[in-house]
């Protein structure tokens, strides 16, 4: 039963998950008449996506032998499903503080859970090992907020 549930929480983070996803909240965005908001979020989630393939195929770690991985794309390192959620969640999380900042604790409780759930997920159905899972964490939360960062210098976001 938890293999089942834990692997539902996994597929929230999958490519086929998160591409409709990100397409919904970006052309939401887009047709609510907030453009700047739309191309950051569209642009930090691929940005979560192309850095997963790049460091994949630089790392070549090897998946944790507990159970048969190897029908499991690519490298172990870093947790795809994990960096893609965290860039997912971490630039939801900046846009609804930027639209609507009184639900912004809210959207971060949300956002951290969800990311901390699929982290917990690829650990437990055994294709990732604890540090995949963390840095990719890191490196999908660290990209929304680097290109916050930079858009708000540009003048693009405020």
């Amino acid at each position: 039963m938890l293999t089942g549930l834990f692997e539902a929480i996994t597929a929230t983070g999958s490519l086929s998950a998160l591409l409709p996803l990100t397409l919904v909240v970006t052309f939401s965005l887009l047709y609510a008449g907030h453009r700047p908001e739309a191309l950051f979020f569209a642009a930090s989630v691929s940005a979560g996506a192309a850095t997963t393939y790049v460091v994949k195929a630089a790392a070549g770690r090897a998946r944790p032998d507990l159970w048969d991985t190897t029908w499991y794309w690519g490298s172990s390192f870093p947790s795809g499903h994990t960096l893609a959620t965290a860039a997912f969640a971490t630039a939801a999380v900046v846009c609804v503080d930027r639209i609507r900042p009184a639900a912004s604790r809210l959207a971060f409780a949300i956002a951290v859970s969800w990311v901390l759930l699929v982290g917990l997920s690829r650990l437990l159905i055994g294709v990732h090992w604890p540090t995949d899972v963390l840095a990719a964490a890191c490196i999908g939360a660290f990209l929304p907020l680097a290109m916050s960062m930079a858009f708000t210098l540009r003048g693009g976001i405020s």
